[in-house]
């Protein structure tokens, strides 16, 4: 039976690595009897690490998470990048010195450019530092 199951996974990943995770998932999905196009969850790759009041942003298949609060009240001061379509996070680059941390103003023109407005520098709460810069990330 081992034998079976290592050839028929051989089999699967020879034409998609992730194919036999998508069986399972449609087969859970049918278990419930739900029809498309309901909403089904699905698990991804988890961030690099634990975050809370970050900001995101997304350019075309690349989404953008900026900065977020740890759970010790430091902050985080780097941009992961999640590739949606690989579904794995690809990059980490810092984020401005002086720029915001966490409850950013995020939003893209969806194909090259990310904005990022105001915010709040460090991990103080109250009174918080909310500085008025505004940056723009050229993704391309």
């Amino acid at each position: 039976m081992k034998i079976i199951k290592k050839t028929v996974r051989a089999v699967l990943v020879a034409f998609d690595p992730d194919l036999e995770y998508k069986m399972v998932d449609q087969y859970h999905f049918d278990q419930l009897k739900r029809q498309p196009p309901e909403l089904m969850w699905k698990a991804i790759a988890p961030s690099p690490e634990a975050k809370l009041d970050a900001g995101r942003g997304q350019i075309g298949h690349e989404l953008f998470v900026f900065g977020g609060f740890r759970q010790d009240n430091s902050v985080i001061k780097y941009v992961d990048i999640f590739d949606m379509k690989k579904e794995k996070w690809t990059a980490r680059i810092p984020l401005p010195e002086d720029m915001a941390q966490t409850h950013l103003g995020v939003d893209s023109d969806g194909a090259r450019y990310v904005y990022l407005v105001s915010g709040q520098l460090g991990g103080r709460v109250p009174p918080a530092d909310a500085p008025r810069d505004a940056i723009v990330l050229d993704a391309w």
